[in-house]
């Protein structure tokens, strides 16, 4: 019998300590148990929520937020390691969500969440759109909140607008509308990967150049501006023989690229380049007739620039003229042509 009792002791006491052992040793291993664990419950809840969504079952769906939501609110308080798992969740059913009586249905999980994390602007952004029509004044006051937190994306001005128009307020709507095009400051920046800048919005860009050696050499602007075409300057540490450019855009969906012109400067001397001496690709942008590309990708776009006569020539410094310009989020008979000056 004692054999029998040290056999059980040993086949549990032995595998674990060699467990310990290695996620002692090996950090990488310790983080991805980690984040394996606390990951877990999220994708549990995300199988019976999704299940509820197969049949349209909202007031399901609100159920099982809100014991997603009793799990982070008392694991830790403020910002702990599963609220993201949950607002995956959250955001996987309020994407799906397209009536009223959807979004009311979840309007108790709604109301709770933006109460638990009233500075997170998907919170402050789906209590808006769940009550736009039922309590338009409370939306708006949520809508202020989202715009504050990050100004540059579109979703809040959208609801506003959705809500002016609805209740005949042509002032409201063109403001709202005017708004939207000139804001630039704050972007989204995702949890679950990193873009090519730290967030998403309209300030920064980056050219990158490759030289006739395969190597990459890049330059940073920040010093984006809506509605007028400008030059913006790109200085490279050495001359390089560019042989393809490519201009990495931190853009928020909706923003139409115009490239005029292109100068390449080496010690000095400039070599003018027009629309008709480069050809432009994109990542997932769509190209317009006019020849601008429209970013619709929510993690920023890359244009690319083919010299059309097989090279760029040598140059430590690239001068570009570009504008940047928001399309409208709503027709023109509603937002009239507030756009920026050309």
């Amino acid at each position: 019998m004692k054999r029998f009792l040290l056999g059980i002791l040993t086949a549990i006491v032995v595998p674990t300590a060699v467990l310990v052992g290695v996620l002692l040793w090996d950090s990488n291993l310790r983080h991805a148990a980690f984040r394996g664990v606390v990951e877990l419950p999220g994708q549990a809840y995300f199988f019976i929520i999704r299940r509820h969504l197969l049949g349209y079952d909202f007031r399901g769906v609100n159920y099982w937020l809100e014991k997603n939501l009793d799990l982070v609110e008392n694991f830790a308080p403020g910002r702990n390691t599963l609220l993201p798992g949950m607002m995956k969740n959250a955001e996987f059913a309020v994407a799906r969500a397209r009536t009223d009586a959807q979004f009311q249905q979840m309007l108790p999980f709604l109301k709770r969440f933006v109460k638990n994390q009233p500075d997170l602007y998907p919170a402050r952004l789906w209590i808006a759109r769940a009550l736009s029509r039922q309590a338009p004044k409370t939306a708006l006051v949520h809508l202020e909140s989202a715009v504050k937190l990050i100004p540059a994306d579109s979703r809040a001005y959208r609801i506003a607008i959705g809500m002016a128009v609805r209740s005949n307020l042509p002032d409201m709507a063109a403001t709202w509308c005017q708004r939207y095009r000139t804001a630039q400051f704050g972007g989204n920046a995702p949890y679950w990967y990193n873009p090519s800048f730290v967030g998403i919005g309209l300030r920064r860009m980056e050219l990158k150049i490759t030289g006739a050696d395969g190597k990459t050499h890049g330059a940073l602007n920040s010093g984006l501006q809506l509605g007028e075409t400008r030059p913006y300057e790109f200085t490279f540490e050495r001359t390089v023989d560019i042989k393809a450019m490519r201009l990495e855009l931190g853009l928020v969906p909706g923003v139409k690229t115009t490239l005029s012109a292109v100068r390449v400067v080496h010690q000095g001397r400039v070599h003018n380049l027009s629309p008709v001496d480069f050809a432009l690709t994109s990542w997932s942008g769509f190209h317009l007739d006019d020849g601008s590309v429209l970013a619709t990708a929510g993690d920023g776009e890359t244009v690319y620039i083919h010299p059309v006569g097989g090279t760029f020539g040598r140059g430590d410094k690239v001068i570009m003229d570009v504008r940047f310009e928001r399309l409208a989020v709503a027709a023109p008979g509603i937002c009239g042509n507030s756009g920026a000056k050309p």
